[in-house]
């Protein structure tokens, strides 16, 4: 079962991170149900995430959202991005990126474009491919 895709290489919920769960071999992929502000549904996690999950903050949408990124969270409210905010062909527009946050950040692009902590480099060995004579 792969849960919201393969959500530790891949952003959760979104297309690649279910095809790829599904080419490691899943046999189910799940999949949590909110909806747009025209009564579609979509699959994600949590209704109010988009600010960390997706580029919603470095984009003209983020005037729509609930709470829009205005500036440093000591400075103004933290953003609330929220799917009920958004038709489904403006979801359809977001970039998918890995589950973080940076409350510090003085401009959309480090919101965006946040440091995500290394995800089980313990249980990952990177080594070269063989060289191709030795395959034939």
């Amino acid at each position: 079962m792969a849960r919201r895709g393969a959500a530790l290489q891949f952003p959760e919920h979104s297309d690649v991170s279910y095809r790829a769960g599904a080419r490691m071999g899943a046999g189910i992929v799940e999949c949590d149900v909110t909806f747009t502000s025209d009564g579609e549904l979509v699959c994600r996690y949590s209704e109010c995430g988009l600010h960390t999950t997706t580029n919603i903050v470095a984009a003209p949408l983020n005037n729509k959202c609930t709470v829009p990124w205005t500036g440093p969270a000591d400075a103004s409210p933290a953003p609330q991005c929220c799917t009920s905010d958004l038709t489904l062909a403006e979801y359809k527009t977001l970039e998918a990126k890995m589950d973080a946050s940076n409350p510090t950040a003085t401009t959309p692009e480090e919101v965006k474009l946040v440091a995500v902590r290394p995800l089980a480099q313990d249980r990952i060995r990177i080594s070269p491919l063989p060289d191709s004579s030795s395959l034939a």
